[in-house]
């Protein structure tokens, strides 16, 4: 019987979602450990997206195959109490031997986060700090260019494994930026949104860390523009690959394949 569970994860405290074959803690390795022993043979997780270290997901759908019957608000339970604090069980499903986590999806929506601020952040650690972003326009208006079918692998980077030879072209169907005062201790915090179909090796964080950059430095716009359209052809980058810490995926979706989850608590 296949499962579906929707897992929070803190990546701060991971090496990835990935099994490795090293000792590196990891999202499969941990739920691989847990889920084999109540099996009894070995057992996997199988996750909706590979997010790497340092990266937090908010609603990461996966599924896994167990003999037992199971209700899934207990299976979630189980992985929650066995499992350390960085990974949360929220929501449950049984679904049917077909639906594949991550080949059913429909999109994807990712969030970075960029704290603007003259004082460094210690009660925040989940966003770049950057001190200043003196053309915030600039955001604003080369996100809207990503907006569409895009081969976007110049802001990506290569795996060295044979998921560098793929299509790379992609949909995105939104890009956009929302600007929150924050009252508490000053600053400006930027969050980054954008939803597509499939995502490249590192990708969002490239296409950000060039955003701010032509933001901070409208001279590099021109080099950004590049980026849009020369695909894997060698080149110079707008700017330097983002930070993990400051990205999350936020969501995915569907549609008609949605899971009938059942909040665990």
């Amino acid at each position: 019987m296949r499962y579906a569970l929707e897992i929070e994860m803190d990546g701060s405290q991971l090496h990835g979602t990935n099994r490795q074959n090293n000792e590196a803690r990891t999202l499969q390795g941990l739920c691989d450990t847990v889920l084999t022993e109540l099996e009894g043979t070995q057992t996997h997780l199988y996750t909706a997206g590979r997010l790497d270290k340092g990266v937090c997901a908010h609603a990461l759908p996966c599924h896994v195959d167990l003999s037992r019957n199971w209700d899934p608000r207990t299976l979630g339970k189980i992985l929650n109490a066995r499992t350390p604090e960085c990974i949360s069980v929220v929501r449950a499903a049984r679904v049917t031997d077909n639906w594949v986590c991550r080949s059913l999806s429909q999109g994807k929506t990712y969030a970075y986060r960029v704290l603007e601020r003259g004082a460094a952040p210690t009660l925040n650690p989940r966003c770049w700090w950057k001190q200043q972003i003196p053309h915030p326009t600039k955001l604003h208006e080369l996100s809207q260019l990503l907006i569409g079918t895009h081969d976007l692998s110049g802001f990506a980077c290569l795996r060295h494994d044979d998921t560098d030879t793929e299509d790379a072209v992609r949909i995105y169907s939104n890009a956009h930026w929302n600007r929150e005062e924050l009252p508490y201790n000053g600053g400006t915090l930027w969050t980054f949104r954008i939803t597509g179909i499939g995502f490249l090796y590192k990708q969002v964080r490239g296409i950000v860390g060039s955003l701010v950059a032509a933001a901070i430095k409208p001279q590099l716009e021109p080099i950004f523009r590049e980026c849009l359209t020369r695909g894997r052809t060698p080149g110079p980058r707008c700017g330097t690959i983002a930070p993990a810490h400051g990205l999350a995926l936020e969501s995915v979706t569907y549609g008609a394949h949605t899971p009938d989850w059942e909040m665990v608590e």
